[in-house]
């Protein structure tokens, strides 16, 4: 008999959701609300954690989503919140509740981490 054919799928939802929380995710990530059903993503909703490296996004941490209550998939950004790995790091390793991440489909294509800190570097800061 094979036993994979009597696994049901909440037990697959229980087993997957402590071993993220083994992960230890921080608060500020599994507790952001989805923008488009308003609900708690929780850590079930997460499938990915990364720092943005193309010039566009280049120091956005983010989180990529697909939402276990309605199903949609996007990213999450918090905006220039790196500028190094230690800093991406010591950002995973945060407690802090008040980081609120923007959805990518809501940051316009107008927007460019990398030339705004071109730009400042010639200008001098101003």
């Amino acid at each position: 008999m094979d036993k994979n054919k009597n696994i049901s799928f909440k037990d697959v939802k229980q087993h997957h959701e402590q071993l993220i929380k083994s992960y230890n995710i921080p608060d500020w990530v599994s507790k952001q609300e989805c923008p488009k059903c308003n609900k708690q993503l929780g850590f079930l909703s997460l499938r990915a954690i990364g720092l943005k490296l193309n010039a566009q996004h280049i120091g956005n941490a983010f989180v990529e989503v697909c939402c276990q209550h309605c199903c949609f998939g996007y990213d999450l950004h918090l905006k220039n919140a790196c500028k190094n790995i230690g800093e991406f790091i010591d950002l995973l390793k945060s407690n802090k509740t008040n980081l609120k991440l923007e959805p990518d489909y809501l940051i316009s294509n107008s927007e460019n981490n990398l030339v705004k800190d071109i730009v400042k570097d010639i200008s001098k800061g101003e």
